[in-house]
């Protein structure tokens, strides 16, 4: 049975990885991280045993909010982005404190997706959800409208499966209308998968041709 050690690796940032300096003053202080979201893996990935990383790099407000989120280098190339980028949003820290103001930083941070165990490729997974591939929106649109699409859309959802191998606690990450978000819930509650799945959270994002009758 395939299981992930951690969806994050959790590194020291960037900014922190030397040694504190002594302060001049008590309220002077460095980064601490107070909220980690854990990146979902995605699904399309795990079922193919396909291991990687992505080393993003982001600001630090200073309300400690996190900002301008960059992706350095990530392999496979784009598969692991986009979950990165989202649950390194929802990061929250308490700022960095220097001679007793909140200061704006810039850190990076490397994210492993790592998968243990004697990996079986191959487990029970719809048919449409077998490519590792990353999505190229723009190349997807452009294709969409040459086979004569109308409308082109996108929704990425995270869920997690339960004991009996059907979705569950479904959440939108991001999407470019309702439509579509309803299109993919529909489509991913007739979907079943291998109970073997059970608890993890995965991500997957449907890309939608539309042609009027």
């Amino acid at each position: 049975m395939v299981r992930i050690v951690s969806a994050l690796a959790l590194c020291t940032l960037a900014a922190l990885a030397a040694t504190p300096l002594a302060r001049d003053r008590a309220t002077d202080s460095d980064i601490v991280m107070l909220k980690r979201v854990t990146p979902p893996f995605p699904l399309e990935a795990y079922s193919a045993c396909t291991p990687g990383y992505v080393l993003v790099e982001f600001t630090i407000g200073t309300d400690g909010a996190v900002g301008e989120i960059d992706v350095l280098e990530s392999e496979p190339p784009g598969v692991f982005d986009s979950v990165t980028i989202d649950a390194v949003s929802q990061w929250k820290f308490s700022p960095r404190i220097v001679n007793g103001v909140a200061v704006e930083d810039r850190v990076s941070q490397h994210i492993d997706f790592t998968i243990t165990s004697d990996c079986e490729v191959g487990a029970k997974l719809p048919d449409d959800f077998a490519t590792v591939e990353a999505i190229d929106e723009e190349t997807s649109r452009e294709q969409c409208m040459l086979r004569g699409g109308e409308r082109f859309g996108v929704a990425e959802l995270n869920f997690r499966v339960d004991e009996s191998g059907r979705p569950s606690d479904v959440v939108v990450v991001r999407h470019t209308g309702a439509e579509y978000v309803r299109r993919a819930r529909e489509q991913l509650a007739q979907r079943s998968f291998d109970p073997s799945y059970e608890a993890l959270t995965f991500s997957h994002t449907w890309v939608f041709c539309l042609i009027e009758d």
